[in-house]
């Protein structure tokens, strides 16, 4: 599910393949389904204008919509060889991330429809999350690897080495709105482990939190908060 940036609507995807859009104010479906995915909906985001929405699927497509009409935007967006996970806009709404089951990441660039570049390979395991920072410059990623990896989106290459010190799969990522702090969950029943990422400093959140329970939920945290169920840590330099 996911909440649209001007709080009027609500998305939710499903296992029935297609997408319902909600009311908040009246709490009633908005027109009819959106249909077209052939399989599980998993992902949906909402474009920063409100204006689009994504959708990926266990289908192995990545679609857009028209939230004006309800129709989808041009052809769906293929390229991934298993089911999409995670789907995220860019900041500035002019890019696409998705990540999947084939072990890679992918950016889009919403104006021409096409893949930029080559995929994001690194992760040995499905990607499960993926991320922008608030500048748009870093997008995160997080997979059934225990791990969790920054990008450098200009250069679609690996900032540093993979965060570390889950215990098990990373289902969910999430940057502060300063983008100084990335936090990211799992559905391990450990307590959290220190990660360890040597990004450069100008690119690297402050700190970062993990939040282990059984739904995976995440929680960014501040060096003054109290430590709750989440513990935050420096990456270590």
């Amino acid at each position: 599910m996911a909440f649209s940036p001007d709080s009027r609507t609500l998305a939710s995807g499903s296992t029935d393949g297609t997408v319902r859009l909600w009311d908040l104010a009246t709490r009633q479906p908005i027109g009819r389904p959106l249909t077209g995915h052939s399989g599980p909906v998993n992902s949906v985001a909402f474009s920063p204008d409100s204006r689009t929405l994504a959708s990926g699927s266990t289908d192995g497509t990545v679609r857009l919509w028209d939230l004006a009409t309800g129709r989808q935007i041009g052809t769906p967006l293929t390229g991934h060889h298993a089911p999409v996970f995670s789907v995220a806009f860019s900041p500035d709404g002019k890019m696409l991330a998705s990540g999947s089951d084939d072990d890679t990441v992918r950016l889009w660039g919403l104006a021409t429809g096409r893949q930029i570049g080559s995929p994001l390979a690194g992760h040995p395991g499905v990607v499960d999350s993926v991320a922008f920072s608030p500048d748009g410059k870093t997008l995160a990623s997080g997979s059934t690897d225990s791990t969790v990896r920054l990008w450098d989106v200009a250069t679609r290459q690996p900032v540093g080495y993979p965060l570390t010190g889950h215990r098990g799969p990373v289902l969910s990522v999430a940057f502060s709105p300063d983008g100084k702090t990335l936090a990211s969950g799992t559905d391990d029943s450990h307590d959290p482990v220190v990660g360890r990422g040597h990004p450069p400093a100008d690119r690297q959140p402050s700190h970062w939190a993990h939040q282990h329970g059984p739904f995976g939920s995440v929680q960014p945290t501040s060096r003054s908060a109290a430590p709750l169920p989440v513990t935050a840590a420096r990456s270590t330099p």
